[in-house]
């Protein structure tokens, strides 16, 4: 259960950029019953990728696609960007929960997915993950954004953990 205060989200200027009016009516109204009090929203992506508020926000939450683009695009370029605005934590809304959107959504760089129908528990859940608990960055040839693993876990260490390891092949598949 998911236990904060009224007012958990009153230091926060929250970006919410929906398509659809009533589905921003919807996310404003649970983000107000929490305290948010600085929310700024389009229903746009080129809206956030040409705008100062960007540098002002603390958090994006938005759907994945719009009339003129989808956030995956805004995310591949916000992440690869130089300014602070390439470690914003983003929120992704989406109905889409297939795996593979799910898996193109992580390798955006979203930080955290909320699939739909909304609840008030999902919302602040995982905005709450993503204050108090926000994955480290990692950065690859082909990547920059928050860890992409989950599970926390200790490398593998060099103790052989196969129950008969004569019996596997060897290096690269080959006896």
């Amino acid at each position: 259960m998911v236990v904060i205060n009224k007012k958990y989200l009153a230091p926060f200027t929250i970006i919410l950029a929906d398509p659809n009016p009533f589905m921003r009516s919807v996310t404003r109204q649970v983000l107000a019953t929490f305290g948010a009090d600085k929310i700024i929203e389009t229903d746009s992506i080129n809206t956030l990728t040409g705008s100062d508020f960007l540098a002002e926000a603390d958090l994006v939450i938005a759907e994945l696609f719009f009339s003129d683009g989808s956030l995956l695009e805004f995310m591949k370029t916000t992440r690869a960007g130089t300014g602070k605005e390439k470690f914003i934590p983003v929120l992704l809304i989406s109905a889409y929960t297939m795996r593979s959107w799910i898996f193109a959504a992580r390798d955006a760089g979203i930080d955290e997915i909320i699939a739909k129908p909304l609840t008030v528990k999902s919302i602040i859940g995982r905005i709450k993950e993503v204050v108090e608990n926000r994955r480290p960055f990692v950065e690859t040839a082909k990547y920059f954004g928050p860890d992409r693993r989950r599970r926390a876990g200790h490398p593998p260490t060099n103790k052989e953990r196969r129950l008969n390891p004569q019996s596997a092949p060897g290096k690269f598949g080959m006896h």
